[in-house]
């Protein structure tokens, strides 16, 4: 239940508690506050509170305001405990003293907080990283990590070292047609340092893999071929049996939509367009292309696949067909004919894909590597380590 937040009456039982607060609004100020009263009413140890915050500047800033806070509150309770007036402070603090309690109990909060002054330079009162470092060389002998671990600042150098060595030592090494496909399907140079810095970055992120995808500890070349091979065979045997009834159900679903007055594009019932003949015409040219060795071997190229957007994608792939059904009303639509349109979305999709995991997985085990003979660690790491 929201409500608002009073530093002196604030619960200091166990729970999970959210406070919020506009920039310059005295968030430092609460938590210097929030630290007094758990030290001296809750008789909490200052070594058992963890306190963090987001860079150095601010955890300095931090430590220095709640040990001023701790020092001035000591302040008043001795005044209090020699019966003199007591000294100037804030309302927060001013209010605090005077619901301060019995002799004995004052005398408690005192020992309390000359306790805390003294263990106030090995306060956790740090950054996430910093909690984490020194978490880690607590836990070292037990856990098997260095003692001494150097925090790495800025990855962006590195990561366009590791991709600059992918992109010439792997996908430059591929046919030109290949490497047109990759650039019209969006993977560049920079695409690829924007994705794998983001996934360095994510300490929970993770990649899903299939059975298919392509092996990071190989060659890309050939690995991308057979995969490319693989789906175009699958997706020439079912396009040669249900190519002509896909379009036929297209067709009908159209009509029907259309008779309950929705916009069937790219669908029609009377399609001026033959984009069966347009595949079919596309398959026999790849079949006679001089570059196959046999027409049972054949296949095209990332490039030869995207320069049949239209159809391929723009009218038979499966997420074209879905998006209008659902446009067209359908709630939870079904695919027109399953095998054959989850292979053509395996043809166009499925190289793509595979070629961004391998590199992002390489990537991924060639940064590893180079902060392991560095002696460094990610932020990122930092947290995987500590998880």
């Amino acid at each position: 239940m929201a409500q608002r937040f009073d530093a002196n009456t604030y619960p200091l039982d166990k729970g999970v508690r959210l406070l919020e607060a506009s920039a310059g609004t005295g968030k430092t100020f609460a938590l210097a506050h929030l630290s007094l009263r758990l030290i001296t009413e809750a008789a909490m140890p200052l070594d058992s509170l963890l306190v963090v915050t987001f860079t150095d500047a601010a955890a300095a800033e931090l430590q220095s305001r709640i040990g001023r806070r701790l020092q001035e509150a000591l302040l008043g309770l001795e005044a209090l405990e020699r019966d003199e007036p007591l000294p100037d402070a804030d309302q927060v603090l001013t209010d605090w003293w005077q619901r301060t309690p019995d002799m004995r109990a004052r005398r408690d909060w005192i020992s309390r907080l000359l306790l805390a002054l003294e263990q106030l330079d090995a306060a956790e009162i740090t950054t996430i990283h910093g909690f984490c470092r020194r978490s880690l060389r607590r836990q070292a002998i037990s856990s098997g990590a260095a003692m001494q671990l150097q925090l790495e600042t800025d990855s962006t150098a590195l990561v366009q070292e590791v991709v600059q060595e992918i992109w010439q030592q792997q996908l430059l090494t591929l046919p030109l047609g290949q490497l047109q496909g990759l650039d019209q399907a969006g993977l560049s140079f920079e695409a690829l340092c924007v994705a794998l810095a983001r996934l360095d970055g994510d300490p929970q992120a993770r990649l899903l893999v299939d059975s298919d995808d392509l092996n990071p500890d190989l060659p890309l070349v050939d690995q991308l071929t057979h995969s490319i091979q693989t789906s175009w065979q699958r997706f020439q045997q079912l396009w040669s049996r249900d190519g002509e009834a896909l379009e036929q159900t297209f067709r009908a679903a159209a009509a029907q939509w259309k008779a309950l007055k929705f916009k069937t594009t790219p669908y029609s019932a009377s399609p001026k367009t033959d984009r069966v003949g347009q595949v079919d015409r596309w398959i026999a040219a790849q079949q006679a292309s001089p570059d196959q060795a046999s027409p049972d071997q054949a296949s095209p190229d990332l490039a030869s696949i995207r320069s049949l957007k239209n159809p391929l994608y723009d009218y038979f792939h499966p997420g074209i067909w879905c998006r209008t059904a659902r446009h067209c009303g359908e709630q939870e639509p079904s695919l027109a004919a399953a095998a054959l349109q989850q292979a053509i979305a395996d043809l166009w999709d499925g190289p793509i894909e595979r070629v961004w995991r391998y590199a992002l997985r390489r990537g991924m085990q060639a940064l590893a590597e180079r902060r392991r003979r560095s002696g460094v660690i990610s932020f990122a790491g930092l947290l995987a380590v500590m998880d």
